[in-house]
């Protein structure tokens, strides 16, 4: 008897990422890596150190945007408005549209 053998998934390429019509594009988490990378990472930086740094922030941004949206971390009985989620849908999506990026060797 042989093991069956677990294939992962392809991931899409970025091009084959649709952004939905009337969806807010966010570069919330771009800006705020600009500003962490300005404010704390010396220019000399070798570039795969920053490229590394970078895959930690946007990690850290991903893990509390899936707290925030898949949790109870939320107060109860504070229901969020349509532009409310509008806006988080558009930072997940620019968190997805980034690790894409990754996961095809651009990031």
């Amino acid at each position: 008897m042989s093991a069956k053998v677990f294939k992962m998934p392809e991931m899409p390429k970025m091009n084959d990422v649709p952004v939905p019509t009337g969806m807010l594009v966010s570069k919330v988490m771009a800006k705020a890596w600009e500003e962490i990378k300005a404010a704390n990472i010396p220019p000399e930086t070798h570039p795969d150190l920053v490229k590394t740094y970078k895959r930690f922030f946007y990690c850290g941004a991903r893990a509390v945007m899936h707290d925030l949206v898949y949790s109870d971390a939320l107060d109860e009985g504070m229901e969020p408005t349509a532009d409310d989620l509008q806006k988080v849908d558009a930072i997940l999506h620019e968190l997805n549209q980034f690790f894409c990026e990754v996961a095809a060797g651009r990031q």
